[in-house]
């Protein structure tokens, strides 16, 4: 009995060793402000075709898609990037990665609408674009990216990521 008891005392500390130790490798990722757009909206008719910009847009950008565009309006834009290590099909280990969340905002700081895309995606972009599909979220630091629940435009998918808003520190 007491081989038992020691035993389930070990394999316990062992199993709150490990998730200590998982946890320090799975901080979540942080979205940092690069821009805020005052009297902006979406320019909904360049996200609607996506797949057909000549790349790379804007024509100056690294990337295939650097940008969701804005145009005239009256909300507040918030444009962020979480800079990472993850997966590409162009390499076997980890290689830096960039994803754009971003937001309209109301006066009431109401999330009205949200697109998400990774910088680095080659594929056709509305593959990796995510939308907006809380109604209901208000922007706030710390907040948890999994509230906007953000859903592919392609198949319905839910975007599944650990990830914060980090609203006071700027890139």
């Amino acid at each position: 009995m007491k081989k038992l008891a020691l035993a389930a005392i070990i394999l316990l500390l062992v199993g709150i060793t490990f998730i200590s130790v998982r946890s320090l490798f799975t901080h979540p990722k942080t979205y940092v402000v690069t821009e805020i757009i005052k009297g902006a909206d979406f320019d909904y008719e360049m996200i609607k075709n996506i797949d057909s910009i000549p790349p790379p847009y804007p024509p100056d950008s690294s990337y295939q898609i650097g940008d969701i565009k804005t145009k005239e309006g009256n909300f507040v834009v918030y444009k962020l990037i979480s800079k990472y290590r993850g997966r590409s099909k162009f390499s076997s280990r980890p290689v830096p990665l960039h994803d754009l969340l971003v937001l309209k905002v109301d006066d009431d700081e109401k999330i009205i609408d949200a697109f998400h895309y990774t910088l680095e995606w080659t594929d056709s972009p509305s593959l990796d674009l995510y939308k907006l599909n809380n109604s209901n979220a208000y922007l706030k630091n710390g907040m948890d990216i999994a509230g906007l629940d953000l859903i592919n435009v392609n198949d319905g998918k839910k975007l599944e990521e650990n990830a914060i808003l980090d609203l006071k520190s700027k890139n």
